[in-house]
């Protein structure tokens, strides 16, 4: 059964987008997270709508079809009650459309508009339900094709002064934290603080963040690791739109 889940923007997030505390990347990643989430949830709209048509279709058939004993409904009465079940589809589609589908989206551009202006056009609700169209059109989700496609060792290859890598095999989120817990295998050394790259695709975008913390295992929190299965906290990575399959590396300095 189709569901649709409401949800709303953090009380974080609204505060540093109207305070201008967020970056250029930041800002995008937590578009794309807005617009996938939109994306997604058009497909449960859809089939909600669908279902209650056809629902609304059957009432509409057995008023028509009522025959009460004695004086029945004219013409006129039937068809008041057939555009009550009308009006009644129509406001319940809007509501479930809102709570479901734009709140979220409409929060974020809200608070767009506040703290980057500039920014309404190319990361605003016209540009999150165009993201939605495009996807569909396309059949596809973009960002996910471009981390299907990422090598770890075409990455090696690529990239100069490669301190530490790995290939995300899972995130998940922590009630409250606005970092991102990243799991997969360390190739290389890394330790608390350091500033790192997350590559989004084969196009070669990247995210530029930092570790906030580093785990080894269940409550093993550490200040470095090496060449082994790690959880690496992501400063505010939540809104930045990371995935399975992306690649975290760093970069040596000398």
């Amino acid at each position: 059964m189709a569901r649709i889940y409401i949800e709303s923007l953090s009380r974080e997030y609204k505060k540093k987008l109207k305070n201008r505390e967020l970056t250029r990347e930041e800002v995008n990643g937590i578009f794309l997270t807005v617009a996938d989430n939109y994306k997604r949830r058009k497909k449960s709209f859809m089939a909600v709508s669908i279902m209650l048509a056809v629902i609304m279709g059957l009432m509409v058939v057995m008023t028509l079809m009522y025959k009460p004993e004695g004086e029945g409904l004219d013409g006129n009465g039937v068809l008041f009650i057939i555009w009550l079940q009308l009006l009644f589809y129509i406001v319940i589609m809007f509501i479930l459309y809102y709570l479901g589908m734009a709140k979220v989206p409409l929060q974020f551009s809200s608070c767009l508009k506040k703290g980057y202006p500039q920014l309404v056009n190319e990361y605003g609700f016209k540009a999150i339900r165009e993201y939605a169209k495009k996807a569909k059109d396309e059949n596809t989700n973009p960002m996910n094709e471009e981390v299907n496609d990422l090598s770890i060792e075409e990455v090696k290859r690529n990239i100069d002064n490669l301190a530490c890598i790995l290939k995300i095999e899972d995130t998940f989120n922590l009630s409250n934290y606005a970092d991102l817990i990243v799991i997969g295998f360390l190739e290389g050394r890394i330790c608390r603080g350091d500033k790192v790259y997350i590559l989004t695709g084969s196009n070669g975008n990247y995210i530029e963040s930092e570790i906030a913390a580093i785990e080894i295992g269940p409550r093993q929190q550490v200040n470095e690791a090496a060449n082994r299965h790690v959880a690496l906290g992501i400063k505010n990575g939540r809104g930045m739109g990371i995935k399975k399959g992306m690649i975290v590396f760093k970069r040596a300095t000398y």
